[in-house]
């Protein structure tokens, strides 16, 4: 499960991480979170990235980007609250 703190990392406290963003995030994390869950039931797990200790992929920037972010446009989805990169070194997801 990938947990808001996760998804926020580092920059919770940034001004970017507004009320409207987070709001974004917790929707996207239940979303997230239950298809997860669904997968599991059908025997789809996903590891957690060994760079993040969590189900985040990349380094830093696969959860919420602050607009300062070289990675993506002013009002991408993951400086928006609404996009998260899930870490699946197998692509199960795709599959």
């Amino acid at each position: 499960m990938i947990t808001l703190s996760h998804y926020a990392g580092q920059w919770r406290g940034s001004r970017d991480w507004t009320m409207e963003v987070e709001q974004n995030a917790l929707r996207l994390l239940t979303s997230v979170n239950a298809l997860e869950a669904e997968m599991a039931r059908g025997g789809i797990c996903f590891p957690d990235n060994p760079k993040t200790n969590n189900g985040i992929s990349g380094e830093l920037y696969g959860g919420f980007r602050p607009q300062d972010c070289p990675i993506g446009a002013p009002l991408s989805n993951h400086k928006t609250g609404k996009a998260i990169d899930r870490y699946d070194p197998h692509g199960l997801i795709d599959a």
